[in-house]
This record gives C-alpha cells, sequence and structure tokens, in this order.
C-alpha cells in the first residue's frame, strides 16, 4: 500500500489555526477544519492590547465596541473576575458565582462596572473579555446581544477544536526507538494540571516515522513536561504498544525493562504502583487510564462555575473527598487516585469507550499519534483477553444491544481479532489531510451504476438532505454516470460519496468500471460501497484519500440503505454507525477499513442514541447511550435528568404518558425499538401506538 509522506502533512507552528477577518461591522472567524464563528460588533475600533486568557488561545481581536450582537446555538458562561457577580435579571436580582445563558432562554442582563469574562463553546470555542458596564440580552432561539453605554475596550479570543501535528520524529525500529517515540508524544501537552483532560489543552502529538535512526527535533524535547513519572514495561513490542495511552496522557517517561512487573513510579512523591496483569496487561493499563483520566476530569471541574457530575456525587457518599487533589501535582494526583479502593471506585467510573489491537510490529508505530490523540486504549494479541469485538446477535433486546454496540474496537495491522473496522496507516494521513481542507457544509454524492434503479439514488438523497441537526448538507445525485462524471464527482470536494451497484472489477459506469487504483487522489474522507464486490476494491479507496471505507457486497433498499450513512451524518463514527446499523439490518458482508473512529462532529461532542422500555405503571423508561471517541466531557437530559453523567456513561430517566408527545416530538436523538431505528423526524409516528 502506498504511504504518504509524513512530512508532506506537517503545519508551520507559525501558522494560526483560526484566521480572523473583519469587513465593516461583521466579524468571522474560521479555522483549519472549516469551522465559522460569525458576530456583528457595532462601532468597532482596533486596539493595539488585548486582555490575557488563562487558557490556550489560536487568535484574538481586541477593540473598542458599543455592540456585539451573534446567534446563540449552544449557551454562554458569565462570570466576573473582580468582585464576586452581581447583577439584576429582569429586574430580579442575581448573586453567584457565575450565570449561565441558554440559547432558549429569554434574558436580560444589567451588569455593573466590572472586569467581565464570557464561555462560548460553539464550532470554535469563543472567549469574551470586557471591562466596564453592560447589558446582555437574549432572545430564546434568536439573538445573543451585549450592549454597552459608550465604546468599551472588549477582547474575542478564538481556540479551535481541531489539532493538526506540526512536528514528527523518526524513530529506528527496536523496542528503544519505540520508547522514545512515546515519552516524546507528551510534548503536546501544554499543562500537567487536570485540565489536560480537555482536547484545547491537548495539541496533536507529534508524527512518527521509521527510519535507520532515532531523532527527535529539539522543539519537541523543550516541550515535553517534566511530571516525574517513569513508566516501567517489559522490553517488548507488545507492552511498550500496550502502555503507549498511559505514558502519552501522563507525561510519563516509558522505560523498558528486563523486569516483567510494569511499574509506574515518581521517585520524588516516593510512589511506586504496580500495575496488575491478571487477567491481562491491556487491562491493568486501561484500569490506570480511566481512573487517571476520569478523576482529573472530576477534580477539574470542583469549580464554583463547573458543573457537578452523577460519579462526583457516588464517589462523595461512598466517603472519597478528591478536593485535596486540586492542588497537587501531576505525580501526587496519580499516586492518590491509585491508591483508592476498586470498590466503589472502578464500578462507578464508565467503560473505556475507545480501543485498538495493535500487531506487535514497529512499522505501525506511525499509527501511535492518532491513537494517542483519541485517547484509544491499546492492546495487542499478547497482552489482551478474549478475541475482540462479538458479532451482533439478533436475539437481544434494543437496549443490551446498544449498550454493548457502544465500545469501539478496531485493529491496526495483521492481527487474529474481531473488530468494528481495520485501521490503515494511509487512513491516518488522509485523516490530517481532511483537517487541513474544511469545509462549513458537508456535501453528499449519491451514485447509481447502470444496473441499479435510480429511484433508489433518489430515496437516498432525500434521507440525507437537510440534516440540520447536526451535520449541515449538500446533496448530489448521479444516475448511470460515465466513467469521467464519477471521476470527477470524487475530485470535486465531497466528504460522503455513497456508491450503489456492482463493484466488481471497480464501479459500474454507463461506459464500464472505474478502477479505483487509476485514481490519483480522492477528496471524500468517507466512502460507502453497496454492492457485489463491494470489500474487494475498499482499500483501493483509502490509498486514494479516503479516511475510512464502509463496503457491503449487497445493495440494501429503502431506510436499509440510507441508515448507516444517516447515523454518520447524524455525528456518530463510520464504524460505529455501521455497527448500529447491524442492529436493525444485519449483513454479514459489513465492513470497515480505515480509521473507523472518524466522523464529521467533534469526538467529544454527545452523540447519543435512545432505547425505550416500559416502566412502572404507563411511564416509560428511557436508556440514553452515549457513542463518544474522546472520552471527555458530560452529557444531560434537563428537562428529564437533572443529574450531568460522564461522556461515556449511559444513563436512564423516566418519562410520564403525559409527556410523551413533549418528548418524541422534540427528542434529538435516534431512538432504537425492536422494529428499527426512528430518526428524530420520524418519532412522531411512535406516539400513535403508545397513546
Amino acid at each position: 500500500m502506498t504511504e504518504m509522506a509524513a512530512s508532506d502533512r506537517l503545519i508551520d507552528e507559525s501558522d494560526s489555526p483560526v484566521d480572523i477577518e473583519l469587513q465593516g461591522t461583521s466579524l468571522r472567524a474560521t479555522d483549519t477544519a472549516g469551522n465559522v464563528f460569525t458576530c456583528d460588533l457595532t462601532g468597532f475600533s482596533e486596539l493595539s492590547w488585548a486582555h490575557s486568557f488563562e487558557e490556550p488561545i489560536d487568535a484574538t481581536l481586541s477593540g473598542r465596541v458599543s455592540e456585539l450582537r451573534c446567534d446563540l446555538r449552544n449557551a454562554i458562561a458569565l462570570e466576573r473576575r473582580d468582585a464576586p457577580l452581581r447583577f439584576v435579571n429582569r429586574d430580579e436580582p442575581i448573586e453567584g458565582e457565575h450565570f449561565d445563558i441558554g440559547f432558549e432562554d429569554d434574558v436580560t442582563v444589567r451588569l455593573p462596572a466590572g472586569e467581565y469574562y464570557c464561555r462560548y463553546d460553539c464550532e470554535i470555542f469563543t472567549r469574551i473579555r470586557f471591562d466596564g458596564e453592560a447589558r446582555i440580552r437574549n432572545r430564546s432561539h434568536g439573538e445573543l446581544s451585549i450592549t454597552f453605554p459608550h465604546p468599551t475596550p472588549l477582547t474575542i479570543g478564538f481556540k479551535s477544536t481541531v489539532e493538526v501535528p506540526r512536528n514528527r520524529l523518526t524513530i529506528e525500529p527496536t523496542t528503544a526507538g519505540l520508547a522514545t517515540a512515546i515519552t516524546n508524544l507528551s510534548a503536546a501537552l501544554r499543562t500537567t494540571g487536570p485540565s489536560r483532560v480537555h482536547r484545547s489543552h491537548r495539541a496533536y502529538p507529534p508524527l512518527v516515522r521509521v527510519g535507520d535512526e532515532t531523532v527527535v527535533p529539539e522543539s519537541v524535547r523543550e516541550s515535553r513536561p517534566e511530571t516525574g513519572l517513569d513508566l516501567l514495561v517489559p522490553d517488548t513490542i507488545d507492552a511498550i504498544y500496550t502502555a503507549a495511552p498511559v505514558a502519552y496522557f501522563l507525561g510519563a517517561r516509558v522505560v523498558p525493562t528486563s523486569d516483567r512487573s510494569p511499574r509506574l513510579v515518581a521517585e520524588a512523591a516516593d510512589f511506586s504502583f504496580q500495575i496488575p496483569t491478571d487477567p491481562s496487561l491491556a487491562t491493568g493499563i486501561t484500569t490506570v487510564l480511566r481512573r487517571t483520566f476520569f478523576l482529573d476530569l472530576l477534580v477539574d471541574w470542583i469549580q464554583p462555575d463547573a458543573p457537578t457530575l452523577a460519579e462526583h456525587t457516588q464517589l462523595a457518599e461512598a466517603g472519597i473527598d478528591l478536593e485535596p487533589c486540586r492542588d497537587r501535582s501531576l505525580a501526587g494526583r496519580v499516586a492518590t487516585y491509585l491508591d483508592l479502593p476498586a470498590d466503589p471506585v472502578d464500578d462507578i467510573l464508565p467503560g473505556w469507550p475507545y480501543r485498538m489491537t495493535m500487531a506487535a510490529d514497529p512499522s505501525y508505530a506511525p499509527a501511535l499519534p492518532h491513537l494517542c490523540y483519541d485517547l484509544a486504549a491499546i492492546d495487542t494479541p499478547q497482552t489482551s483477553q478474549g478475541h475482540g469485538t462479538s458479532a451482533p446477535v439478533e436475539s437481544k433486546p434494543p437496549h443490551q444491544a446498544l449498550l454493548d454496540t457502544q465500545p469501539l474496537h478496531g485493529t491496526v495491522g495483521s492481527v487474529d481479532r474481531e473488530a468494528d473496522f481495520e485501521a490503515r496507516l494511509a487512513a491516518y494521513e488522509n485523516r490530517i489531510r481532511s483537517l487541513e481542507r474544511g469545509t462549513e457544509r458537508t456535501s453528499v454524492v449519491v451514485a447509481t451504476g447502470p444496473s441499479v434503479d435510480p429511484a433508489l439514488g433518489a430515496e437516498l438523497a432525500a434521507a440525507y438532505t437537510d440534516r440540520e441537526e447536526t451535520v449541515p448538507t449538500t446533496v448530489e445525485t448521479l444516475a448511470q454516470p460515465t466513467r469521467d462524471t464519477l471521476r470527477r464527482a470524487l475530485t470535486d470536494g465531497a466528504e460522503f460519496f455513497h456508491y450503489v451497484g456492482t463493484c466488481t472489477d471497480g464501479l459500474g459506469c454507463l461506459d464500464g468500471p472505474l478502477d479505483p487504483n487509476s485514481l490519483s487522489g480522492i477528496d471524500p474522507t468517507v466512502v460507502q460501497l453497496d454492492g457485489s464486490g463491494a470489500r474487494s476494491v475498499a482499500d483501493a479507496f483509502v490509498t486514494a484519500g479516503a479516511v475510512a471505507v464502509a463496503s457491503r457486497d449487497r445493495v440494501h433498499e429503502g431506510r436499509a440503505g440510507s441508515r448507516l450513512g444517516t447515523l454518520l451524518l447524524y455525528g456518530q463514527s463510520v464504524a460505529t454507525a455501521a455497527q448500529c446499523s447491524q442492529l436493525v439490518d444485519f449483513d454479514p458482508t459489513l465492513s470497515v477499513v480505515g480509521d473507523g473512529a472518524h466522523r464529521y462532529v467533534a469526538k467529544w461532542k454527545p452523540t447519543g442514541i435512545q432505547t425505550i422500555s416500559a416502566h412502572a405503571g404507563d411511564s416509560l423508561e428511557v436508556t440514553v447511550v452515549p457513542f463518544s471517541v474522546d472520552p471527555v466531557g458530560a452529557h444531560w437530559r434537563p428537562d428529564y435528568d437533572s443529574r450531568i453523567h460522564l461522556m461515556p456513561a449511559a444513563y436512564s430517566y423516566d418519562v410520564e404518558a403525559s409527556a410523551y408527545s413533549q418528548h418524541f416530538l422534540h427528542n434529538n436523538q435516534p431512538v432504537l425499538l425492536d422494529d428499527g431505528l426512528y430518526l428524530p423526524d420520524e418519532q412522531r409516528r411512535l406516539l400513535y401506538p403508545i397513546v
């Protein structure tokens, strides 16, 4: 398989991932992935100085302004830095550490003179600082405005949620070389504090290339944090690969030893923890990763302006106090976390959402930066337990089937393991290319071959059109295209390409098959192929530039044909979309090659699917199963459940009979039932048999 040179994908360190454009009073910030933030700045006059920010910021704009206006799509959090927050909301006095305004809220806030800080997490993380009096007004599902009595200095900071690699190191194909690579991946960490759990504090790790000698750029060595942690592992490729995510996240130095007992050591903290290897080394490493990550996240959120999570409450009720960890060093926090009793900690924390099984071959080391950036747990056939992901069992009830589908599992290299997808090194290079190209809308091309009824293509296009809930789309349909037409469609900026028809010897066209091996490059990040011979050409599309390819060696009609693609456009990863579609339309020929964790929304965003079962009386129990890739963050349904849960944790709530209509008419998550998967715009039909 042809691999792209890693150097082709590097971004100059001096290039900002966010570009700011000001035309008249209109401000537009765009990042490398095409994410956009826009607002209107009335009376703007640029200043040469800017307020400072305590968190990583990619670009800022500072000036005097009379009013700022923007569409509020999520929520904005307001804080005061120089005194307690006191203000008036619609003639009602409010006092507290912070104040949140949601996009559904009708709010008018009058702020006295002070130093204010606003956090707005949308497609681009946006931060606003200003000093002075102000009025903040929001109209439900409308416009947010911050108005000043006179032109006031204001600084807007932007942080892209998308990171691209900016460094590369070369290693020799030995255990020492692999240990050096993994040790230096932590150069991407922007802090050793608990906030390192958040994507904005984790840059893309340096890329890895296998060569004749080990060369680590000085800029990488200087960026690696000094944590005082050493991870001692057996001197084998299996053990070193398995240790990679923990070493990366903890900033630990990987030390291969002849000792068969792996240990995490911090001499300065007088700390030594023997990592359990029963039932497997991978299980022990994942336990360390779960504890250190989720407990750091809970510690980071021990703040007046942060949510209190259900897991934090459960730990507190069990007598575990995380408050003292806020001021401890990384090594000190790790020592505390690993000293906590397994019961109840390991039962309270959710399972890890993403795992990769790697072949114990140094040639696959280039996958490590990408897997560590996504915080995938890693194992090898020698360090893992069992045989991988189980095939879907059709007889399982939807609730259990969905829970069993939740963990994402892939493979790298030739390993004897069942998995949701088979990764390719070329796919990770293609992933970087896709981040650089980015678009504001996802362009979809649906093509049907000569042997397929064009009406099927029209059905697919209708299913993919106007999925504004998560991924805005534009859709083009090609019926019985020629080879030249299909070739142009693959190189004209489309993000998702779905072909239905015979794939033997290439994609069937009106004038003969188009051989994907003849394509020097394609634009779609995701390709779906339905038809005989589809699997035989899937790898060629990855080689040509796709990040992931889903293939089925048969044609599916109706909703079965569009379900995988629709789930993808609802924010699921390619592999999760494939596995969830299998719960409804089982097809033994379905496979995913490439980066199956790839998806069209940020990997930390919640993309839950619900199942429903009868409960006490006439009520229904709704279970929300999240499908995150990155484990950071939390999710909740405030209208039905006051608790906030760690991102990978499934949870349930009751809906009374009187609230059925409210729930199903306004639900924004798909629902899985025995008879199929119902998208939000299809759920009104559920009311009739229920009511």
